[in-house]
């Protein structure tokens, strides 16, 4: 956009005089200030120091000193308003919201600050709301609960690059106009009052997330949500599970994963999720079945491979288990584009079948694998101290398993537990390194 240009009069404190051609000449002053561009703003701000300051513009230069992010434009437009603001207002300005950085304020906050302007005969409180949420990005609760204008121009100074947040607007109730922000892809409706949503919403086609914690939605409206952007709430559901899952909850995160599938079988991490939970909760075929979904529909899902290969060790089915890592672990060499993160893992997972297999050499092989990608993988140094132990080579189980513990203290604790080591549970070397750490020993 270029900037604007105008003719500067040549009357000293022409701005003041009260005709018509006056007001016209401000109106266009209003205009390049509205406009933000650096350039508009500083030929306004010229405008203005030749001009005199009439009072419908100390409200733009109240805003613009304080919330520009253009330090010496900030600067003139601070000394222009000190310089021609009524001690009144000044006062109240010095006194009441002085900040060093309004920006950092809240919603509510500058709710609150808003409001109490309503007293100040020269400031424009509309206007002022209606600038700090141009130039600041804040206020915007206060202009849609007040309409200081249309609700689309608000959200249309809310909206951001494919994100619209009424974060902690506190909104009543939410405005059908959000319906036009189509391109939104980002929506967060967190910490407001209504507990409906408009049916304009469904207009929003390409949302991807919403994000509504701590807004009293009834059932009613999460059901509409659920029917206008299904994808966007099974994101929502996934979180949720993810998050029960962390703290151990796994019927509760296994419910949020069937509610986000039952949206959108589409992304295979949600079947890994899911299948994971299910093996946690016993519900080992069940969680095959969700990995064999991941697989069918990424048959590059190395994660999925891995953990398939866990569950069915957990199930003691070793064959299996020994086949699924190593499908994982063929991945990798056929596409060496693949991300490796799983790769360690599956060499794991397929040492471990390999040892209850008792092909114990091949055992080792694999587990050097592991450790090769992940030098500190505890449980491999473990699983090896392990093999030895069954192998009756007392002098590489010592060593093993001692850079275990090495690697995590808690192997001090398993290894007396573990009837792999049962031989050498009297033995004074052994009792050494874990410490005499079971009553087993």
């Amino acid at each position: 956009m270029n900037p604007i240009s105008y003719q500067v009069m040549e009357n000293e404190q022409y701005l003041k005089h009260k005709n018509e051609e006056t007001s016209q000449y401000i109106e266009k002053i209003k205009r390049l200030l509205d406009s933000k561009l650096y350039e508009n703003l500083r030929l306004a701000l010229q405008l203005i120091t030749s001009g005199g300051v009439p009072s419908e513009l100390l409200t733009y230069l109240y805003v613009i000193s304080l919330c520009c992010d253009d330090l010496d434009i900030a600067k003139q437009a601070h000394e222009l308003f000190r310089a021609n603001a009524p001690q009144v207002l000044l006062d109240y300005t010095q006194n009441l919201w002085d900040y060093d950085d309004p920006l950092s304020l809240s919603e509510h906050e500058v709710s609150e600050f808003l409001e109490e302007t309503k007293e100040i005969e020269d400031l424009d409180t509309a206007l002022l709301a209606n600038l700090m949420l141009k130039y600041g990005n804040i206020g915007g609760a206060y202009c849609l609960k007040n309409n200081t204008a249309s609700p689309q121009h608000i959200l249309q100074e809310v909206y951001n690059t494919e994100w619209l947040s009424l974060s902690a607007f506190e909104l009543d109730k939410l405005p059908p106009e959000v319906g036009l922000f189509t391109e939104t892809k980002h929506l967060v409706l967190s910490n407001n009052n209504f507990t409906d949503i408009p049916d304009e919403l469904q207009k929003l086609v390409n949302l991807e997330r919403v994000y509504f914690n701590d807004t009293p939605l009834s059932n009613e409206a999460i059901l509409k949500m659920e029917c206008f952007f299904p994808k966007a709430m099974a994101y929502h559901y996934s979180v949720m599970g993810r998050s029960a899952f962390q703290e151990e909850n796994y019927d509760s995160a296994s419910h949020y994963m069937k509610k986000a599938l039952a949206l959108d079988t589409s992304k295979p991490d949600y079947w890994n999720v899911q299948g994971v939970t299910l093996g946690r909760l016993q519900n080992r075929e069940e969680a095959i079945r969700c990995f064999d979904k991941a697989i069918a529909l990424n048959p590059q899902d190395t994660l999925a491979f891995s953990n398939k290969a866990h569950v069915f060790h957990l199930m003691g089915k070793e064959t299996e288990s020994l086949a699924a890592a190593n499908a994982g672990l063929v991945i990798y060499k056929q596409n060496p584009q693949v991300a490796r993160n799983w790769e360690g893992s599956l060499y794991f997972r397929k040492g471990q079948a390999l040892f209850y297999l008792k092909r114990y050499e091949e055992s080792h092989q694999a587990y050097d694998q592991a450790l090769s990608i992940e030098p500190s993988m505890g449980g491999a140094w473990f699983n090896k101290a392990c093999t030895y132990a069954q192998q009756q080579n007392k002098t590489e189980m010592l060593k093993h398993l001692g850079q275990a513990i090495r690697c995590d203290t808690k192997f001090k604790w398993d290894a007396p537990e573990d009837t792999d080591f049962k031989v050498y549970w009297q033995d004074p070397d052994f009792r050494a390194l874990v410490g005499h750490n079971s009553e087993k020993i």
